[in-house]
Order: structure tokens, then C-alpha cells, then sequence
């Protein structure tokens, strides 16, 4: 059977491959449009398919193969000619009853890979011409109609070309709208509608350069990315909407406000879009389940630089997109990308300046009164009562590698956060940037609406850095400043007590210099550990007293400290009876080896006290 054919006849007969196929099929789809080409491209391989089984009817030994043997055949010279692999996985045949099951993979297909090439991924199963041969080989050797169909193809972003094959009576209707295709029309009406399509791209072509007059104008006369959105829908008639690579939205037709766009679907595709196709740049098609039935999202990506940025989007409920939508959506991702080239370009300007300014008022060496008069006019009022948040970076990864280009994207993506979030409450904030830190101005209006300066930090935490995977921050905040002096008092108050959060056991992200107490203003983080063997030198063994009996010595402890040696009101504050205070102060003074009645022992157990708090040791 190997040699049943030669190499010559089979070139006669088969579709031609290679760059003639690409050629071939360009065209078509350039002319015709993609639903006409695929008939074309279907029929002609289905001809082709036909053809080869006539030869190899003609040949003697044909009589004396069995119909598995005639099919395996087939699909093997089809993957030597079409250049590509064919691997069967299931062939069932009876040649009694001519019922007829395949299910196998086109691997390395050509015809899906060029289509990525000239017009990216697409909505259906793009193999036309491969469906179409096997298809006519198969029904010519059998004897009856059998259809090919891709369930999976690489042209539309599956992993595999896959495909199964059914006579046309055991498709039922999942078939049915790929039947039209198979019909037979005359070239003189496929000649008649290439010119009137020829005629339409004459229409569409002038659409196309109308609006795309326009779309510079929306930059010019500052209506930014919402004024380009309106301008698209007004002139289109659909929803248009923009969003930044982690698909958060940045701006949106009015009727896409409350609704979600982002399925898990979307999410999938937009993904398998960045690491697959990312380099053609293409604009591709989703079709996205939703309630029973589904919508499409035209998407064309936004590049910055050579960078992907985000996605725009055209959507559709009902109805393809045409050919002047691929014109469109492409020239008014490029006009988006200037106006965010532009918007960032401004912003990181501003910011550049403020943080200059910012930098200055932290330097006692220069003159304030130009430093305040200059943010003045930047829009911000330096004079007012604020918080000094200093934000501590680090890597997840433990990597001590602060300059590389992940890190300090996500340190730029957080400043821009930092401002939202000001944004967001209304207020006007003012940021810094130092190699592992953020620091920022917080005017004390905005922490005022908060419960208090912890919950407020918490809250500005998470708006920045929730779901950043790169680095993970701690947040250490001034006391109050009321004036412009007092700034340089609270970024040492804010770095000290990241300093000290950082011998801290306790998994706290947030906390405030008010929280370390008196023992703050008379500590060092230098010569803080010789602070530390003081005091597990002082509690250790009440700490382990309690460990071992489930007691409350250090508890008590806590509370008559706090009471400044007041037992009546220890007991109070512990809803405990005063013979119980006495009893544990005096197993606390025994165990511990010190005397609280005099001013040194008391002194030396609060100090304890205070550092086993600031380490997490114990929390009350």
C-alpha cells in the first residue's frame, strides 16, 4: 500500500500547500469576506478529496483494501502533502451499514497558523480547506456524506485542531449552519458579489477615514479617553469600553457602568491573548457566555512604548462585527494610547514636581517659605494638619533586588493607587518616593473619618497593595503635625516605628508612633537589643509561669502598671477581687525578683512591659 500511488499523481489531485494555500486563502478572505471564503475554501478541499479517492479507485489493488485500511491511507497522505501531522485517535467503521465514526488532531496546521498571522485569532475554527478534503475523501471512498467538524482549532486560541467526524444524518442540527457552505454556487454570482464587496470596502473605507479624522480631534480639544469612548459609540451605535491590563476599568460608555464585563471566561481568553498571540498585536474576537446565551467583545490591545498597557473594547449583543469595526477599534486603540502616553506622561510630571518639593520641606537646610509658596500653586496646602504614612517595601521573594524593572513598576503602580485612593475620599494627598519606601503627606480630615489612625492606615494599606504580588508593605505613622516645621519630627516618628515594627513578632502591617508609647521617645533601634535582654531577663520566668499554670501574671501586671500602682482600680479594670491583685502581685515580685514599692523596680517592669508589646511577645 505504500507505493500505491506515485508522488507525481498525487500533486494532480491534492490541495496545494505552503505559500500558495496562504496566498490563496488571504485573498479570498480579503475579497470575499471570511463566511464566503470558507465556503470557497471548503468546497475546493472537499473537490480535492473527491479527486484523490477517484485515483485511487482507478488503481488495482483499491478492490482488495479493507475501508479502515483505505481511511488510515487517506489521513496519511494528507498529513505528507498538507504538511502537517494526522493523528487518528478513533476510526469505527462497518462497511455493511456505512456507519461511519473519527475523532482525531491536525497538529502543526498551516492554515490555522498563517490566518493567526494576517488577521489573529478568530471566533470559529478557521481549517477550511483540511475539514473540507477530509470530509470529501471520506464520503467518496464510504459512499456517503460525511462531515467533518472542528470542535478545537488553534486559530481561535485552543490548544489543539481537533476534529470529529459524523455521517451528515448523525450531526442532527449541530451541523446544520455548516451545510450552507457545502452548496455549489455559480462563479459568475461569486464574481458579481466580489464586486459589490469590492464596492462596500469603497463605503467603508470612507467611514473609516471620516471617523478616524475625528479621533485626533477628541485629543486636541482635551475631551481625553471619555471623549474619545463618546465619540466611538455616537458614531458606531455600541458600547466602547477601556481597562488596563489587570482589566480594571479605566473608562466606559455610560451604559457599561454597573455592569460586570470580566467574567472568568474573559479573563481566560484576555490571558491566553498576553502570552500566546502578544507579539502579532492583533485584534481578536470574544464570544462570551452570559445568561443563557452570549455577547462578543471586539478587543484590539493598547501599547505604550512596546508595552502592553490594557485592552479596547467594541461590544455587541447582537449582530458581527464588520470589517469597518477591524479599522476602527485599530486606529482608536493607537489615538487611546496618545492620550495615555499623554495623561501618564503629565501625571508623572506633576508628581515629579511635588515630590521635589515634598523632599525639600523634609531638608531643614532650605528655605521653606519658596517650598510652600511653589505647592501652593501644584494645588496643595502644605500648611494644613496631617499624618506622615511611611510605607516599608519589601519583595515577597525575599530578594534584595529594589532597582529591577518589576519592582519599581509596582512601586510606581502604588503611588498611582496612593492617589486614587485620596481621590476617593476626597481629600488631596502628597507623595515621596525612596528606594524601599513610600512616604505620604495624609491630611488629618481624611483619618478623622476613620474610627482611628490604625483603621485609616489599614484602609489605605489595602487600597494599594491588595493583590500586589510583587512586594509586600508595613505602614508606620507620624503623630499629628499642625504645622510645616513639625514634618521633619514626623518622618522620624513614622521610620521609627517601622524600625521598631521590624523586631516586632506580631503579623500586624499597621501601627502608629502614638502606639509605642513613652518608651519610644528614649529608645534607639541600635542599641534596642540590649533593651530586649533586659527585659526577658525581668519576665521571662512570669511569662513561663504563666505558660506552665494557664495564669494571668503578666496580665496583672499590665493593668497595675497602667494604673500607676492603683490596686483598687487594677481590680476593677480586671473584674477581679482586690485579695486576688495583691495575691498575683506578690507571686509576680517573687518569680520576677524585683520590687515594685520602690520607683526603680516599678520603672524597670513598665519599660519590660513595653518592649514585650512592641515585640508582639504579649498583646492585652
Amino acid at each position: 500500500m505504500e507505493n500505491l500511488i506515485k508522488s507525481d499523481e498525487m500533486i494532480k489531485y491534492l490541495p496545494e500547500s505552503g505559500h500558495i494555500l496562504d496566498t490563496l486563502r488571504k485573498n479570498l478572505i480579503a475579497a470575499l469576506g471570511m463566511d464566503r471564503a470558507k465556503g470557497f475554501l471548503l468546497r475546493y478541499g472537499w473537490d480535492c478529496g473527491e479527486k484523490f479517492s477517484e485515483l485511487l479507485k482507478s488503481k488495482e489493488e483499491y478492490k482488495s483494501l479493507a475501508l479502515e485500511d483505505l481511511f488510515l491511507y487517506g489521513s496519511k497522505i494528507h498529513g505528507l502533502t498538507a504538511d502537517l501531522g494526522v493523528d487518528v485517535t478513533k476510526l469505527v467503521v462497518d462497511p455493511y451499514t456505512k456507519d461511519y465514526f473519527s475523532e482525531g488532531y491536525w497538529k502543526s496546521s498551516q492554515e490555522a497558523e498563517k490566518h493567526i498571522e494576517h488577521f489573529g485569532l478568530s471566533y470559529e475554527p478557521v481549517c477550511f480547506t483540511l475539514t473540507g478534503y477530509a470530509g470529501g475523501y471520506v464520503s467518496s471512498i464510504l459512499g456517503r456524506q460525511v462531515i467533518f467538524k472542528e470542535v478545537e482549532c488553534k486559530g481561535k486560541g485552543d490548544p489543539h485542531c481537533h476534529w470529529v467526524a459524523m455521517p451528515i444524518e448523525d450531526w442532527g442540527k449541530e451541523i446544520k449552519e455548516d451545510l450552507d457552505h457545502y452548496q455549489e454556487e455559480n462563479l459568475g454570482q461569486e464574481l458579481d458579489n466580489a464586486f459589490k464587496r469590492i464596492e462596500e470596502q469603497k463605503e467603508v473605507f470612507k467611514r473609516a477615514l471620516h471617523i478616524s479624522e475625528k479621533l485626533p480631534n477628541a485629543i486636541l480639544n482635551g475631551s481625553g479617553l471619555q471623549g474619545i469612548i463618546m465619540l466611538i459609540e455616537k458614531e458606531m451605535n455600541y458600547p466602547v469600553m477601556i481597562e488596563n491590563i489587570q482589566l480594571e476599568r479605566i473608562e466606559a460608555s455610560s451604559c457599561l457602568e454597573n455592569s460586570d464585563m470580566n467574567s472568568v471566561y474573559v479573563r481566560k481568553e484576555l490571558q491566553q491573548f498576553v502570552q500566546s498571540v502578544f507579539p502579532a498585536k492583533k485584534t481578536f474576537l470574544i464570544k462570551v457566555p452570559q445568561a443563557g446565551d452570549f455577547y462578543k467583545r471586539l478587543v484590539s490591545p493598547i501599547f505604550l512604548q512596546n508595552k502592553l498597557f490594557g485592552f479596547l473594547s467594541f461590544i455587541k449583543k447582537t449582530g458581527d462585527f464588520s470589517e469597518l469595526d477591524y479599522l476602527i477599534i485599530e486606529r482608536a486603540s493607537s489615538v487611546s494610547a496618545i492620550q495615555i502616553l499623554n495623561e501618564t506622561s503629565a501625571f508623572e510630571n506633576e508628581q515629579r514636581l511635588k515630590e521635589e518639593l515634598l523632599n525639600g520641606i523634609f531638608q531643614e537646610d532650605l528655605p521653606k517659605e519658596n517650598l510652600i509658596y511653589r505647592l501652593k500653586l501644584a494645588g496643595y496646602n502644605i500648611e494644613q494638619s496631617q499624618y506622615v504614612f511611611v510605607f516599608h517595601l519589601k519583595r515577597f521573594d525575599q530578594q534584595d533586588q529594589l532597582l529591577d524593572e518589576a519592582f519599581i513598576e509596582c512601586k510606581k503602580t502604588a503611588v498611582e493607587q496612593l492617589y486614587k485612593a485620596f481621590e476617593h475620599r476626597k481629600v488631596k494627598g502628597l507623595v515621596s518616593t525612596r528606594v524601599n519606601q513610600i512616604i505620604a503627606l495624609v491630611p488629618e480630615e481624611m483619618v478623622d473619618s476613620f474610627s482611628s489612625l490604625v483603621s485609616a492606615g489599614t484602609w489605605l494599606l489595602n487600597q494599594v497593595f491588595a493583590g500586589n504580588m510583587v512586594m509586600d508593605a508595613t505602614l508606620g505613622i507620624s503623630t499629628v503635625c499642625r504645622k510645616v516645621g513639625e514634618l521633619k519630627r514626623g518622618l522620624v516618628e513614622a521610620q521609627k516605628t517601622i524600625s521598631m515594627m521590624s523586631f516586632s513578632k506580631s503579623p500586624l502591617k499597621v501601627k502608629s508612633y502614638k502606639e509605642l508609647g513613652a518608651i519610644a521617645k528614649f529608645i534607639e533601634p541600635k542599641n534596642f537589643s540590649e533593651l530586649q535582654s533586659f527585659s526577658h531577663e525581668l519576665l521571662d520566668d512570669i511569662m513561663a509561669y504563666d505558660h506552665k499554670y494557664s495564669a494571668d501574671l503578666l496580665y496583672t501586671l499590665y493593668w497595675y502598671l497602667e494604673n500607676n500602682g492603683h490596686m483598687k482600680n487594677t481590680a476593677k479594670d480586671m473584674n477581679v477581687s482586690l485579695g486576688s491583685v495583691r495575691y498575683r502581685l506578690t507571686r509576680i515580685q517573687d518569680i520576677g525578683r524585683f520590687d515594685l514599692a520602690t520607683s526603680q523596680g516599678f520603672f524597670d517592669a513598665h519599660v519590660a512591659v513595653q518592649v514585650f508589646l512592641l515585640l508582639g511577645l504579649i498583646e492585652f
